[in-house]
């Protein structure tokens, strides 16, 4: 049985992946071979009502995650990884009851219910003590200790604000890009990659990968 996270990937990839020009399209049991053109990027992005669907410009969101394409053409287009990492930044703000579709609705319920957990007090953040508090509560984890070092590492590499605290903005983004690079990375998307587009999430788009969350 497939998690939230593999059943998210795999319907928003195949989506996409149908949309493509028939020479780009293998079989579809060998779908995750290929990648995701241009002309793709520009028939599903608006049917599936994404975060700023009539404001992205298609061959834009190739320059930015694209790690090959240097030039805009038919030879640049998205493998499983970058399409990912792309559907992660470009609908950070759309949460399970949004219009989005293959946007991560599934995962990002459970997230969303995880974090209302959390919010002891409502507020609208969950700080490191939240979590460590509600996670030892917690049973049947994978790792049953819980440790301050393991809560505040996750606090700190994932707020985009000094807030000493999580929105549920940042709760997304920390799950799904640490889902990211258990489920579906790859040797030839390092970690040196992941970080720097985890750094470049807080400058514009236009000097990195991804936008900024305003």
């Amino acid at each position: 049985m497939l998690n939230p996270f593999e059943e998210d990937v795999k319907a928003s990839f195949k989506a996409f992946w149908k949309n493509n020009k028939p020479a780009n399209q293998g079989s579809e049991a060998a779908m995750f071979e290929d990648e995701i053109d241009l002309q793709s990027l520009k028939k599903t992005i608006p049917a599936s009502n994404w975060d700023r669907a009539s404001a992205i410009i298609p061959e834009h969101l190739l320059e930015v995650y694209d790690l090959e394409c240097e030039v805009v053409d038919d030879k640049c287009a998205l493998d499983l990884q970058e399409f990912v990492y792309m559907n992660i930044f470009e609908n950070i703000k759309s949460g399970p009851k949004s219009k989005c579709e293959n946007c991560f609705k599934k995962t990002k319920t459970v997230i969303e219910q995880f974090f209302q957990y959390l919010d002891c007090n409502k507020d609208g953040l969950v700080t490191a003590e939240n979590m460590f508090n509600g996670m030892s509560n917690m049973k049947g984890l994978p790792y049953p200790t819980t440790t301050t070092t393991m809560v505040n590492d996750f606090v700190l590499n994932t707020m985009e604000h000094k807030s000493a605290g999580l929105d549920v903005f940042d709760m997304y983004y920390g799950f799904l890009v640490g889902m990211y690079e258990r489920v579906v990375e790859e040797d030839d998307l390092t970690e040196v990659n992941v970080n720097a587009m985890k750094v470049a999430r807080r400058r514009n788009v236009k000097d990195g990968f991804g936008p900024l969350r305003k």
